[in-house]
């Protein structure tokens, strides 16, 4: 079974693109405190990256933005990649769904809030077009 539930908050502000096909896609990396604190006392936290496509998309990038605590759903994806003649091998989550976890009034303010720090949200409302290459896996 390939199931992958997870609880953190987005890194970036969403980018919504277009496929050549028309659908929708946002790449994001996920930040996960971790349970428990290291040998000094801290949380540590990892970093997920991810993938969501369609409505589920559009609606990402509507709806939430960079800090924006949000649970998602979704399946492992393994797929490499070839730079400079070296081979790596990557790990992505393929988000099913999503589910806001904070109200939207703290989500609007945290929008405004990057706003007035230099932060300005990535989409402008126009399909970007990536063609399928441009995919990870």
């Amino acid at each position: 079974m390939n199931q992958v539930a997870l609880v953190g908050r987005l890194c970036r502000e969403p980018e919504l693109k277009y496929l050549e096909n028309g659908n929708a896609s946002v790449y994001f990396t996920l930040g996960i405190t971790r349970e428990y604190k290291n040998n000094k006392g801290e949380y540590d936290s990892d970093f997920v990256e991810c993938a969501i496509f369609g409505k589920s998309a559009e609606a990402l990038a509507s709806y939430t933005g960079k800090g924006s605590l949000i649970s998602v759903n979704g399946t492992i994806r393994s797929y490499k990649t070839e730079k400079n003649g070296q081979v790596q091998y990557h790990q992505q989550v393929s988000c099913r769904q999503f589910q806001t976890l904070e109200s939207k009034e703290v989500t609007l303010a945290r929008k405004a809030k990057n706003q007035e720090a230099g932060f300005n949200t990535v989409y402008s409302g126009q399909p970007i077009e990536i063609s399928v290459d441009d995919l990870p896996f």
